[in-house]
């Protein structure tokens, strides 16, 4: 698997008092946009093609796409012409870009974890048409948690509590396109994780979910998060 899809379309509202029309995936941190270090970190574990999925402010995200310079690395920037969803936004991709390898890996934009993505990636591919990474927390309560049975497939997703410990989404999934046009509904806008994915466990799929335990991970989806995250990437890179 050498192709990742990257989900940087959304509005950021959360943060856009700081960012103003910036997207938020092209933040400052230490000196570069974030998608600067995941593009790096994808790169650094075998990804030669990556694939980002833009609509608020897309024209920055095109120009950023096309400064990267990194060598043999393939770059496609996909742009919706109105807000799809996460979900949504996969398949305009796929409708739009016809040579897409089958097997995909898909990041977002916003968060960054430390750890070998192609090795994940591997895991994830295995005997599984659609899988998460969850990553085991002691403090939970900022994302809400993953409820997983004794064969490590996703029950549901649980709301935002005060749960201390815990296993979160991490954003990071893997599918093939021909499982994910097929199962993919026509609703508009499509999410992931309030459309496509509660529609396969309610259709019977089973969704896999690889955990591992306290990586280094951050999202800068929050003022807080985002003052984190110079210190995150100077520390990780």
């Amino acid at each position: 698997m050498a192709t990742c899809l990257i989900l940087a379309g959304g509005f950021g509202t959360r943060v856009r008092e700081v960012l103003g029309n910036t997207p938020k995936p092209l933040a400052p941190v230490n000196g570069k946009p974030f998608l600067f270090w995941i593009a790096q970190s994808l790169y650094h574990y075998g990804f030669n093609r990556l694939i980002f999925l833009a609509h608020f402010e897309a024209e920055k995200i095109i120009e950023f796409a096309g400064n990267l310079a990194f060598p043999d690395l393939k770059i496609d920037v996909i742009v919706e012409d109105q807000p799809l969803g996460t979900a949504g936004s996969i398949v305009n991709a796929l409708d739009k870009l016809q040579d897409i390898e089958n097997d995909l890996f898909i990041v977002n934009g916003d968060s960054l974890m430390i750890t070998d993505l192609k090795i994940l990636s591997s895991q994830m591919s295995a005997n599984s048409e659609f899988s998460l990474f969850g990553i085991e927390m002691d403090d939970c309560s900022r994302y809400g948690t993953l409820e997983i049975n004794a064969e490590g497939d996703l029950v549901k997703f649980n709301e935002k509590t005060h749960a201390v410990s815990g296993i979160i989404n991490s954003g990071i999934y893997y599918t093939t396109k021909t499982f994910f046009k097929k199962q993919a509904s026509s609703k508009s806008p499509l999410s992931l994780e309030y459309d496509f994915i509660p529609d396969l466990l309610q259709g019977g799929h089973n969704v896999k979910v690889v955990t591992k335990e306290n990586i280094p991970f951050i999202d800068i989806g929050t003022f807080s998060s985002l003052a984190e995250a110079d210190g995150f990437i100077k520390k990780h890179f």
